[in-house]
């Protein structure tokens, strides 16, 4: 008889899953994982069930305090006469598990599916071969697998002979767990095999995020780097949820499991991300390098810094808020009077709202517009600068009177179509996007003639903007507008490398920022306090310096003032960074190989014109120019030969090779290979296509070139992760497993290595 396992408390003393494997020819590998329910050895609890033992001992390791019934949900349980099938797709989805024959087959079916033949293919395999297709589909297309339970895309596939008949068509199950977790599974071995190709110093970007339907937390990380071939790649690596607390040690755990799963060295990525205290204190403890995004410096430099310490600016914003926050509202109000109405006779009006698409439109279909607000508005449009209008010069006023009936005078407001940069609907701001402040102020600017005419009309004047308000509000415009370029402009890290350019843009905002009496008051505010925040928002670090010096088209820049600032020069910068990434180390390893290979008479030579090159360089008993490496003196060491001091010849050639200042030969060769570099004055159009034809005569520089090139300089990124994820998880989707929302969300991202190019 099973126990009632609603008495069940002890689930971290007595209770354990025992696994008992069928005594039967070939039993499947998933009794390798689930079992009967024990309390001791003798005494099953539960014979009529079957229960996952990884789930089990996952629960009693996390909840060990907790009783076995509050938990029995997270457990996966199916009845002894339950289907092998069941188990293997639970294993799948949740564990990721699956039996090694059949992921070798899966994963050369996946990759080979592009180009199968379908005259020499089975029928069973046909189908399994359409099920990863369409799962494929849907997870770039990010929609739903029940699309395949739909009518009209069956008679689709039927109709195109794609298949016969409905039964050939794989059913929603197939595709999501079982394919998903197939397709998902490749695309990280293809994921990890493209890591073969990095640097040493790849770099990441790092995110949390919070759906709004669920309010669950996840976290991305997406990998950067360059090739030897010098092309740029970039790779979503996991989007998982985030369910614990946010701290820095969290967060440390999660990115070092992430990074050693996909065979990465956790201590020498190169960290883009925000400057929240916790991913801060992560980066810490893994003692990485953090650069900080720059979209969020010029957010938190008009957001913090500029705009809640210009008082004025700040009341005009909410103001212009309020103002489309009344019209938004006017809008619903007389949506819902007008679903009321006889859709028949008033045809025209909805036709005329729906094309307008504005909420002006619906806002002067009102019933409380009169004959001399109709002349106020077409005064207006005539008199006013037709190419700062939306609104078409011809008002057409239809009436419909009737005892029961309102009276209606709607204008045909229609979009000017030709003007592609007008803003065609009234925006609001987000607080935490400062660029939603400047759409809100264009689409209020492009809109202003009507705006006033309906706020008069809706006897609003406190709301109506002066003609000195509405001059700030273009200003600002106008002003912001290089900030948004920036933030854009550094976000595409996808097309072409942009940590290269924070200098040059630095150097442009700087430019802009000098006050030449010109401007107004607010503009002229806004910009001293630009000005003081801007080092601390936006700094000019070694790294920022030396990705502008590896663009040789920037080269003839001054930039004297930063490096000033920083106590360098250029030589110096790259040199330093040469340095920092080892990569003169890994030079010079080679040519002390081709040193020990060397006739003893050679090594002679070679010592004497050593050290008469060294008296005309400096020395320093910390730096690697004057010592070798530690691996480099154990083996030179009087101790390691063997018998020791029996051949003097040997001895004298290995503490030769021990004591002279080989690598300073090395740093010589680096530094005149820097110094016929920044000679350099040539056009270059695409800073990769220059180190791909030139580098092999800067081969130090070139190899630097693929580690610092490959930052991208905003957490961009990763805000695009969220933005996909956030397609994947919408209203009709809001049951979706979180992780299968990941696996999702890494195959879209993904997709090209599922391809058989």
């Amino acid at each position: 008889m099973p126990r009632n396992t609603e008495k069940i408390h002890d689930l971290n003393k007595d209770l354990f899953v025992k696994i008992k494997i069928p005594n039967v020819p070939r039993p499947s590998f998933i009794w390798n994982y689930f079992g009967h329910l024990y309390k001791q050895p003798n005494e099953p609890l539960d014979i009529e069930r079957i229960y996952c033992k990884i789930c089990f001992d996952k629960i009693k390791e996390e909840y060990s305090d907790s009783s076995f019934f509050s938990k029995r949900r997270r457990i996966g349980i199916y009845g002894v006469t339950s289907g092998t099938g069941n188990m293997k797709n639970h294993l799948l989805a949740v564990h990721q598990l699956t039996e090694v024959n059949e992921t070798r087959r899966t994963n050369n079916h996946i990759l080979s599916m592009f180009s199968r033949d379908r005259d020499s293919t089975k029928s069973s395999q046909l189908k399994e071969q359409l099920g990863h297709q369409l799962t494929l589909m849907c997870c770039k297309d990010l929609l739903p697998f029940s699309i395949v339970d739909n009518e009209g895309f069956q008679d689709f596939l039927i109709a195109n002979k794609v298949v016969s008949k409905k039964t050939e068509i794989p059913s929603r199950s197939i595709l999501s767990p079982v394919n998903l977790n197939k397709i998902y599974n490749v695309c990280v071995e293809k994921t990890k095999e493209k890591m073969k190709l990095s640097t040493k110093y790849p770099t990441i970007t790092c995110d949390a995020w919070c759906d709004k339907y669920k309010h669950r937390s996840y976290i991305c990380i997406t990998v950067h780097f360059i090739d030897s071939k010098l092309q740029l790649h970039r790779y979503s690596l996991k989007t998982q949820p985030f369910d614990e607390a946010h701290t820095g040690e969290a967060i440390k755990d999660l990115i070092s499991g992430v990074l050693t799963e996909f065979g990465i060295n956790v201590h020498n990525v190169i960290v883009v991300s925000d400057k929240g205290a916790n991913m801060r204190k992560a980066w810490r403890l893994l003692n990485v390098i953090h650069i900080f995004c720059v979209a969020h410096g010029i957010h938190n430099l008009l957001m913090k810094d500029c705009f809640p310490n210009m008082h004025y600016v700040s009341e005009l914003f909410d103001k212009v808020q309020l103002i489309i926050n009344k019209l938004r509202y006017r809008q619903h109000e007389l949506e819902n009077e007008h679903f009321q109405l006889d859709t028949k006779k008033y045809n025209d009006l909805f036709s005329s709202i729906n094309k307008a698409g504005e909420i002006l439109d619906a806002d002067l279909a009102s019933t409380n517009l009169d004959a001399d607000d109709s002349e106020v508005l077409n005064e207006k449009c005539q008199n006013s600068n037709p190419e700062e209008l939306w609104l078409s010069n011809d008002l057409k006023m239809r009436s419909n009177t009737s005892e029961n009936t309102y009276k209606f005078n709607c204008s045909a407001l229609i979009n000017n179509h030709n003007d592609s940069n007008r803003f065609h609907t009234l925006k609001k701001r987000v607080l935490t996007r400062w660029n939603t402040i400047l759409i809100m102020l264009r689409s209020y600017a492009d809109n202003i003639s009507s705006i006033e005419v309906i706020l008069g009309r809706l006897k609003h004047f406190d709301l109506i903007l002066s003609v000195n308000e509405n001059q700030i509000v273009r200003d600002l415009i106008e002003f912001l507008s290089l900030f948004e370029s920036t933030t854009t402009i550094l976000s595409a890290s996808k097309s072409y490398p942009t940590i290269s350019l924070c200098l040059l843009l630095r150097i442009e905002i700087e430019s802009l920022l000098r006050i030449d009496g010109m401007e107004s008051s607010v503009i002229e505010e806004l910009k001293c306090l630009l000005s003081e925040n801007l080092d601390n928002r936006f700094p000019v670090s070694h790294l920022n310096i030396c990705a502008f010096l590896l663009d040789p088209s920037q080269l003839k820049i001054d930039i004297s003032k930063y490096l000033a600032q920083c106590q360098t020069n250029k030589e110096s910068i790259l040199c330093e960074m040469v340095k920092k990434f080892r990569i003169n180390h890994v030079t010079q390893e080679s040519a002390n190989s081709n040193v020990s290979t060397l006739s003893p008479s050679c090594t002679l030579v070679t010592t004497a014109t050593s050290d008469s090159s060294s008296s005309t360089t400096t020395s320093d008993s910390s730096s690697p120019t004057t010592t070798s490496s530690a691996s480099v003196k154990r083996i030179l060491s009087v101790e390691s030969l063997n018998p020791p001091v029996q051949n003097l010849k040997k001895l004298k050639e290995n503490l030769i090779q021990k004591h002279k200042p080989t690598l300073s030969s090395g740093i010589d060769h680096t530094l005149n290979e820097i110094q016929n570099y920044l000679q350099l004055d040539i056009h270059c159009d695409d800073v990769l296509q220059f180190w791909q034809s030139s580098g092999d005569a800067y081969p130090h520089l070139k190899s630097l070139a693929q580690i610092i090139l490959a930052i991208p300089a905003t957490s961009t990124p990763s805000e695009q992760v969220f933005s996909t994820t956030g397609l994947i998880l919408n209203a009709k989707r809001t049951m979706l497993l979180p992780e299968n929302v990941g696996k999702i969300q890494m195959i879209h991202d993904n997709y090209n290595l599922l391809k058989n190019t």
